[in-house]
């Protein structure tokens, strides 16, 4: 048998053999790893490439979206026809949509070409993810299109090297990467643009609900001293119980005291003889309280003037003599508040839609309304800590003094410069809602509370207004004028002993700074005794001194009466006003604002046998002292006796009372700028019952009023709803609840008030119907509109007040001049490869999507503000 040869080193070859193996093995699987790990970071880096790409690629398009809206803005004057967006691939059953990117672009001039190619950005037929397509339900991912509306997707715009192109059909230049080339293909983008100034900005707009709140009671005049028996019968056995039991007497019957607004009063001990167990008082100046058990007034004053105060003592025999005090505060002359629920109808404010007006809200219930805008708004509504109901009656006033603008002591400046949002608000306790909420945050509330989604269409979360009249109106007034300002020339009190109906201490204190708004300086009355009923100089009066038409170049601005004047003359077709016409406008205005309840303790026998007292504003005119120039507010005589009503002299008060009946004298502050419209005007048109300013008409010549002055004075305002929405709903939001009838101070009946949604909402879609054909072009145009519902909805048809609802509404709430958009786009990196055959084939490699929320002016296309949201899918 053959043997084969073998090595004596045999063992040590293998083990080698084995050893070099293991080495390849090692080499091997160190080379894979390494070419993986080569491969993952390359992909990596190719990832964030593209990523990267893509958000130059997405915020590109939004500065090229916006610049064409600047550039329609730049080179076209404002006209009716202009003052909106021109609209581009909208649909009516979206009312939010303006313009989409869309292929024939169907812009019309002077609107800027989407530079949008012949591809759509929704799925196709046959359907293929891989080209990257947008489903209907992303494109509508912020809720912002109706559901079951005919929305279409926008079409792509295809990025070339050179810039955007349209492209109608396929081009093999799309695909062809030569460096020549500049039709190749390196993304696209698609946009969609919605009118975010046209919703309810969540930041701002919903008053939150009530459990259980009862409309305050109204504090009665103070009753007159009286003494005698008190008793209601004089039997022998009530006179021996009146012996046995006696009841308190105030000692003294009659106190003084004094303080100064802002500052905490010295305390008033009241005293009673036979042992007084409580102690009681009609009003107080606002600040002040009465410990019922001590009998000790204190408190910090926030209202000047001269009060007369009855107070009374008890035990268990039963109240005693009533006393009076005589109450003098010194300090700044403030409008009178009224209780929050009454705010609430008399509108005015963002703050006071009403979302239960709104369409599929049967599942946004009040506790809801709570959560959504009161819980969001920690930061201006300073709501108590949860669980507690949502602003009880103890804080309501200081949030409804926060929007309608409170002036705390002891800063007693006229103007005020608050906005009704801020975006600097630091965190408290951790919280973040006090920080403007974008649509994103605003989504995930929505599903964290569960209201109806359909309600998203109505919500926005930014919009920004400038805060000035239109520049065709008046180019010297900056802003509009500060109405609160009124505050300076409301007359002071009668009733402090000594005053005698001089009043307007403050004007007298601050000659300057009522000279300088109103062009006035206090003249005081002559007070000859006996010639009250016969001397029109008997009580003060104001003088004007400045040029009704051609303000002094050391003015800041345009006084009172010199806007109404340019304001009466822009609604005349620039013809102007009748002087005294201006001067009465003005004077009832006052007179509407301040109180009417000047009241004497002490009347003077040798003048008048009652209380007496004079609340109308009276106005020289010209300076000259002669009654014949003078002019007259619209209110009557305070305490006034009709029987000697008739004997006053025909200079005096000229101008009867208006002729409608019960029509409303407020005697209070104004919540809105649409209550000028209560204001007496001569020259109104004699077939007006009320001969008010007419702020309900297409052809008013008043209606300028409501562009030159306004509440809230702050520069830029947030929130602000654009009076051409197509959205219906957002308006009837802003409607609801408004006061059809004001029977003045602060009572409201709970059956004077537009409580039904379908009135609301039949008075928001005829505005629609008429700003859609015939757009509002500025403030102003809110008395054409008023005219509109008030044909649709017939509650508003009469009378002349109930008309001018919708004026008072939105007046103050509404702009037209600025464009609050919300920019979605979609953008993608990518190309077209070699095999592509048509514009469908685009192979997507990077993705980015942003919504931009601006604000542009329609003037001059300043960028009043903007937010941009990265939306993660």
């Amino acid at each position: 048998m053959k043997k084969f040869p073998h090595s004596r080193y045999g063992a040590s070859k293998g083990a080698a053999l084995i050893i070099v193996l293991a080495f390849v093995v090692l080499a091997t699987g160190l080379s894979v790893a390494y070419l993986t790990r080569t491969t993952t970071h390359r992909q990596l880096a190719q990832t964030s490439y593209n990523d990267t790409s893509a958000d130059l690629l997405a915020r590109s398009a939004l500065d090229i979206t916006v610049s064409a809206l600047k550039q329609e803005i730049a080179f076209n004057p404002v006209t009716v026809a202009n003052i909106q967006p021109q609209r581009s691939g909208d649909d009516a059953s979206i009312p939010n949509l303006i313009r989409r990117s869309v292929y024939p672009d169907s812009i019309p001039a002077p609107g800027v070409s989407s530079l949008a190619s012949n591809i759509s950005s929704g799925p196709v037929i046959p359907t293929n993810p891989n080209r990257g397509e947008i489903t209907p339900a992303r494109w509508n991912s912020h809720y912002l299109i109706p559901s079951g509306a005919n929305f279409t997707a926008p079409n792509w715009v295809l990025v070339t090297r050179a810039g955007p192109a349209v492209f109608s059909a396929w081009q093999n230049s799309l695909k062809d990467p030569i460096s020549t080339n500049n039709n190749y293909v390196v993304g696209r983008y698609a946009f969609a643009a919605y009118d975010e100034g046209g919703l309810i900005d969540v930041n701002l707009g919903g008053f939150p609900g009530y459990a259980g709140l009862s409309l305050p009671t109204v504090p009665g005049r103070p009753a007159r001293p009286t003494r005698g028996i008190r008793a209601s019968d004089d039997s022998e056995e009530s006179e021996i119980m009146l012996v046995d039991c006696q009841t308190p007497d105030l000692t003294p019957g009659h106190t003084n005291a004094s303080g100064t607004t802002g500052v905490a009063i010295q305390p008033v001990q009241l005293k009673a003889n036979h042992n007084p167990t409580s102690f009681s008082v009609s009003t107080l100046p606002s600040g002040l309280s009465l410990d019922p058990v001590t009998g000790i007034i204190s408190g910090i004053p926030t209202t000047p003037g001269g009060f007369t105060i009855t107070t009374s003592a008890s035990n268990s025999c039963g109240t005693g003599a009533p006393g009076v005090l005589f109450v003098t505060i010194n300090g700044r002359i403030g409008p009178d508040t009224t209780p929050w629920p009454i705010n609430l109808a008399r509108k005015g404010t963002v703050a006071f839609a009403d979302l239960t007006a709104l369409p599929s809200t049967p599942t946004l219930t009040g506790a809801q309304i709570n959560q959504l805008m009161g819980w969001r708004n920690y930061a201006t509504t300073q709501q108590p800590p949860f669980p507690f109901p949502s602003f009880p009656l103890a804080s309501a006033d200081n949030y409804a003094n926060y929007f309608l603008g409170a002036f705390p002591p002891p800063n007693y400046d006229f103007a005020t410069t608050f906005t009704t949002v801020r975006n600097d608000i630091s965190l408290v306790n951790g919280r973040t809602d006090q920080a403007v909420m974008s649509r994103q945050e605003l989504i995930k509330l929505q599903r964290s509370i569960g209201f109806s989604p359909s309600v998203l269409q109505y919500l926005g979360t930014f919009s920004r207004d400038v805060n000035r009249p239109a520049p065709a109106w008046l180019r010297t007034l900056e802003e509009r004028w500060d109405m609160n300002n009124l505050q300076g020339v409301l007359p002071g009190l009668w009733n402090h002993p000594g005053y005698h109906g001089i009043g307007h201490a403050f004007g007298l204190q601050r000659h300057d700074s009522i000279g300088e708004l109103f062009g006035l300086v206090w003249q005081a009355g002559t007070f000859h005794a006996g010639t009250r009923l016969t001397d029109p100089n008997y009580y003060g009066r104001w003088k004007y001194f400045h040029d009704l038409t051609d303000w002094p170049t050391n003015q800041p601005g345009p006084d009172f009466f010199q806007v109404i004047y340019n304001a009466m003359k822009m609604g005349n077709g620039g013809v102007s006003p009748n002087p005294k016409d201006v001067f009465t406008v003005g004077a009832a205005i006052i007179d509407q604002y301040d109180t009417d309840d000047l009241f004497d303790a002490n009347p003077d026998p040798n003048e008048c046998n009652s209380d007496c007292g004079n609340t109308i504003t009276i106005i020289d005119t010209i300076g000259n002292a002669n009654p014949a120039d003078y002019v007259y507010g619209m209110e009557d005589m305070s305490w006034h006796d009709p029987a000697i009503d008739t004997a006053r002299p025909g200079l005096y008060c000229p101008y009867p009372p208006m002729v409608e009946a019960n029509y409303p004298l407020l005697n209070r502050r104004f919540e809105n700028v649409g209550e000028f419209g209560y204001a007496y005007n001569p020259a109104s048109d004699p077939a007006r019952p009320s001969r008010t300013l007419d702020f309900a008409s297409a052809a008013s010549k008043d209606k300028p009023i409501l562009d030159f002055f306004t509440y809230n004075i702050g520069t830029g305002r947030a929130g602000i709803v654009n009076l051409n929405t197509r959205n219906g709903p957002v308006l009837a939001s802003y409607i609801k609840g408004a006061l059809l009838h004001d029977p003045g101070g602060s009572v409201t009946p709970p059956d004077q008030i537009l409580s039904q949604n379908s009135d609301a909402l039949a008075a928001g879609q005829a505005i629609v119907r008429e700003t859609t054909t015939t757009p509002a072009l500025t403030r102003a145009d809110v008395a054409r509109l008023a005219a509109v519902a008030a044909a649709a909805v017939p509650a508003l048809a009469s009378p002349d007040e109930a008309k001018q609802t919708i004026a008072r509404a939105l007046a103050e709430v509404g702009q037209a001049r600025q464009w609050n958009l919300m920019i979605d786009v979609i953008a993608q990196t990518g190309h077209y490869g070699p095999n592509a055959q048509g514009l469908t084939d685009f192979i997507p490699e990077g993705e980015k999507r942003y919504w931009l929320h601006i604000a542009l002016d329609r003037d001059d296309g300043t960028v009043l503000g903007s937010q941009l949201e990265e939306v993660t899918e």
